[in-house]
């Protein structure tokens, strides 16, 4: 519903501060300091730039390099469609020749002719900060860094009051407007306001046409999102326990967040590191395996409950997501009572070793999953795992708890094989679904 600006961009984990909840503006000091530039900044192309601050209004497609100078087009003002209850994104650039110590950017309500007003804090404004990434290449895999050309790109969006605009840098703006489902429709306006500290001050109008039409509550929202959790990197990047008090604290407004933008799936890892080693925080088990000393399998099922409860509160409880039977390298973890530590083997689905090690535990997480009330909606997920493996675990699955049905990440035409099984399934961006399948997929209610 964006003029200038089509699409809605979101922040989710990067960002710092969650707009559910708008705490104070925090100072500079307070703030993390980015990476060192990985390129040369041009000082010839800085050198023809004119002295003093420069602003423009910008697309939100835009993305830029902190050493460049901007070439965009720019915009007189801006001009944004909302419906009611809608979130719209807009850009601005700032960037000097020369230093500026600090620069505030503040917006007024948002007023219409017929005298209503949006409250402020429909509106937010934030400095972008940059992160360093490097390209896509080969795509995924073990990557030395050298062999990938590296830059910065703006990303991480700063809850501020003002920054400090140094020489010869580019620093972005995002402004975000969450329009009330009770709106009045009509045409708005703001001032937004840009002041440095010398003195010197620009004004630029923003215009809204708030639309008849409303967008339901995200509870309402019939697509279907998933995107992974990965909660063992909040407890890290904070440096608490997880699932402490203080781990619980720094989850909920990211996990609001996630809710807020119609997460459907919560991700659960029911044994250690699904994925190997390819995710910078490896995933722990929510779910204690425990061998005890007379050969029988225990399982303490307390954070696994607790992270599902958690989620489901927050509005997230179309499914729950369990990582995985088929772990990328086939390794289980669990703890051995009678050697009193953890211990790893490597069963490969089809194995005497593979059925005896999961065929327990799927008749105990079935039985506890019934009496939450959650059998209905767990899947058993994997990720892009081939097809002999894929079979094999089938098997057994439907020989102890068939209703899970499968989430997959599928770049083997699986659901061609397994249609009444892949319930959620995601295909590669370069591949394709059947048409006949796609139909037949849809009718049944399947993802």
């Amino acid at each position: 519903m964006n003029r200038y600006f089509p699409f809605l961009f979101l922040t989710l984990l990067v960002s710092i501060c969650s707009y559910a909840q708008s705490p104070p503006p925090l100072k500079i000091s307070d703030t993390y300091e980015e990476p060192k530039n990985p390129n040369e900044v041009d000082q010839l192309e800085w050198q023809n730039q004119p002295q003093g601050l420069q602003i423009a209004i910008c697309s939100t497609n835009e993305r830029f390099d902190r050493g460049r100078v901007p070439e965009i087009k720019s915009f007189q003002e801006i001009s944004n469609q909302a419906w009611r209850g809608e979130r719209v994104s807009a850009q601005m650039v700032l960037w000097s020749n020369d230093v500026f110590n600090t620069v505030s950017i503040n917006m007024s309500e948002f007023k219409s002719s017929e005298g209503q007003v949006l409250p402020s804090n429909a509106a937010k404004v934030r400095f972008e900060k940059y992160v360093i990434t490097d390209e896509f290449a080969e795509g995924c895999g073990h990557r030395k860094p050298e062999d990938f050309s590296a830059s910065l790109v703006s990303d991480a969006l700063d809850n501020v009051s003002n920054f400090i605009i140094k020489a010869r840098e580019t620093r972005p703006v995002w402004i975000s407007v969450d329009v009330p489902q009770n709106a009045r429709p009509g045409l708005y306006t703001s001032t937004i306001d840009v002041k440095v500290q010398e003195g010197e001050r620009k004004q630029f109008i923003y215009s809204l046409e708030v639309l008849p039409t409303v967008l339901p509550d995200v509870s309402e929202w019939k697509f279907h999102l998933d995107l992974w959790q990965n909660p063992y990197a909040v407890a890290r990047y904070h440096n608490v326990k997880p699932w402490s008090d203080r781990h619980w604290n720094y989850l909920t407004p990211l996990m609001k967040r996630l809710a807020d933008s119609g997460q459907k799936v919560i991700t659960a890892s029911i044994n250690k590191r699904p994925w190997g080693g390819q995710t910078y925080d490896q995933f722990e088990s929510m779910i204690v395996w425990k061998k005890n000393k007379d050969g029988q399998w225990s399982y303490d099922y307390q954070i696994f409950d607790q992270w599902v409860q958690f989620m489901m509160d927050l509005g997230i409880k179309k499914q729950i997501s369990c990582y995985s039977m088929v772990p990328w390298g086939n390794e289980l973890y669990y703890f051995a009572e009678k050697q009193n530590t953890e211990l790893k083997i490597t069963a490969e689905p089809g194995s005497s070793d593979y059925e005896n090690i999961w065929s327990p535990f799927l008749k105990d997480f079935k039985k506890h999953l019934q009496e939450k009330g959650w059998n209905n909606i767990t899947r058993i997920a994997m990720d892009e795992r081939g097809p002999k493996e894929m079979k094999a675990m089938l098997d057994l699955l439907n020989k102890y708890a068939p209703e899970f049905g499968i989430s997959f990440a599928d770049n083997h035409k699986s659901y061609k094989k397994y249609p009444e099984v892949l319930k959620d399934l995601s295909v590669g961006f370069e591949s394709s679904i059947d048409e006949n399948d796609l139909i037949e997929r849809k009718s049944k209610g399947y993802v």
